[in-house]
């Protein structure tokens, strides 16, 4: 089963402001960018970034899942999906993963704020 959670962003202004939500239906690229977590399977999710029109010079995917401290791990492109893309093992349904991303867009690097998504 493939669930997709998807929600698209608007930069408050220039560097290192944080980014503020703006909701989108269908997937659709509005704002600065779309993120989202799939589950890939009973035990594991993707969690994805997609910047809208312009390209992340890097972005950096930090999560939390039960039992497992903080960890920062670089995503990779996905060309085929045009985002970038990291999987997330070992959660199971009903847990819950935290994450937050770090992105480089024209030069200046940016923090979101903290999501969470619950795995079915």
């Amino acid at each position: 089963m493939l669930v997709d959670y998807v929600r698209a962003y608007t930069s408050g202004g220039s560097g290192g402001t944080t980014p503020t939500p703006t909701p989108t239906s269908g997937g659709s690229c509005t704002g600065t960018f779309t993120q989202g977590v799939v589950s890939a399977s009973s035990t594991s999710a993707l969690p994805w970034f997609k910047p809208c029109g312009w390209t992340a010079g890097y972005v950096i995917l930090h999560y939390i899942t039960p039992n497992v401290s903080q960890q920062n791990v670089y995503m990779t492109y996905n060309s085929g999906n045009a985002r970038w893309e990291y999987t997330v093992s070992n959660i199971n349904a009903g847990q819950v993963l935290q994450y937050q991303f770090t992105y480089q867009q024209n030069g200046l690097q940016y923090d979101t704020g903290w999501y969470s998504w619950t795995h079915p």
